[in-house]
């Protein structure tokens, strides 16, 4: 059974000091067995599932994707790639690339990037758009229900740290 990143990896995408090139379309069976799934843990599945979805963005659309310094996307960007995707004969459909661009507009480090940038991009890179002061504000909102979330999580941790243990003594 080939993965998504094995079929990244053979057929598709080529590393060049660190950076993901394409080369050729990948094999509409590659995707179908991708999407069929594996038996891994269900962790180790969903980062794998991370991995390649990365690998599927930055390599495919190094312009506008990068999980390092992300850029806030174009409003629309989804239609835009599956548009591309097809004249490029890619075979990623419409949800592949939906729960992609989901994994990476979820991340903090995007939210963070929303909340501070006033322009958008489009799949070259290339400003399309503005990102509206409401916009920034639902990005900021987030970030902080995120940032009270792990300081709740670190002082629960804490506590339960902190707690002596009780020891019984028999006479």
């Amino acid at each position: 059974m080939t993965s998504l990143s094995d079929a990244l990896r053979l057929s598709n995408v080529s590393r060049s000091r660190n950076k993901l090139r394409p080369r050729s379309p990948l094999l509409l069976a590659d995707c179908v067995t991708f999407l069929a799934g594996g038996q891994m843990a269900k962790q180790d599945e969903t980062q794998q599932q991370q991995r390649e979805f990365r690998a599927l963005l930055e390599g495919f659309w190094p312009g506008v994707f990068s999980f390092s310094k992300p850029k806030p996307l174009r409003v629309g960007i989804l239609a835009d790639m599956v548009t591309d995707a097809e004249a490029r004969g890619l075979p990623f459909g419409h949800d592949v690339l939906k729960a992609a661009v989901k994994l990476y507009t979820l991340r903090y480090g995007y939210q963070l990037a929303v909340s501070r940038s006033a322009e958008r991009y489009d799949l070259r890179g290339e400003v399309d758009g503005v990102v509206t002061d409401e916009q920034k504000a639902r990005a900021r909102e987030e970030l902080k229900r995120r940032d009270a979330r792990k300081r709740q999580k670190r002082a629960t941790e804490a506590e339960k740290g902190a707690k002596p243990s009780v020891m019984h003594q028999t006479a």
